[in-house]
Parts: structure tokens; C-alpha cells; sequence
């Protein structure tokens, strides 16, 4: 029988200015840390604002994730 490790999953929605490689730069937040993504959308309010909201399951705590989306 083989058995799965199930990691801890999370949602996190930002909000953030819309500018190229905004995806780019949550992504790259959470791979970094070896967060496995399983959901994300990206909701445009204005030309200039975004939302993006996205699920993951990742084995460490969220506070390094947190403090890497804020900077």
C-alpha cells in the first residue's frame, strides 16, 4: 500500500497593481518555497488594479509566503 503525505492547504486573494509579470511574480513567491498551486484566477477591477486569487497546498508554514506577496 502506498501511502501520500498530505500537505496543508491554503487560499490567499491579493490585490494588486496590473502590470506585466504580476503573475509572474506570485508564482515565482510560491514555487521559491515549494508551494504546489491547485487553483488561481485573476479578477481585473480597473486597468490599473488586479485580484488575484489562488489555492495551494504547501508542508512548511505560510509566513515566509506571506511576507514574500507583500514585498
Amino acid at each position: 500500500m502506498v501511502h501520500f503525505a498530505v500537505m496543508p492547504a491554503f487560499a490567499v486573494l491579493t490585490t494588486a497593481s496590473d502590470q506585466p509579470g504580476l503573475l509572474f511574480g506570485v508564482t515565482k513567491v510560491l514555487a521559491d518555497r515549494q508551494a504546489n498551486i491547485t487553483y488561481i484566477d485573476i479578477i481585473s477591477q480597473r486597468d490599473t488594479v488586479a485580484q488575484i486569487y489562488f489555492q495551494f497546498s504547501v508542508e512548511t508554514g505560510i509566513v515566509d509566503i506571506v511576507a514574500g506577496l507583500r514585498r
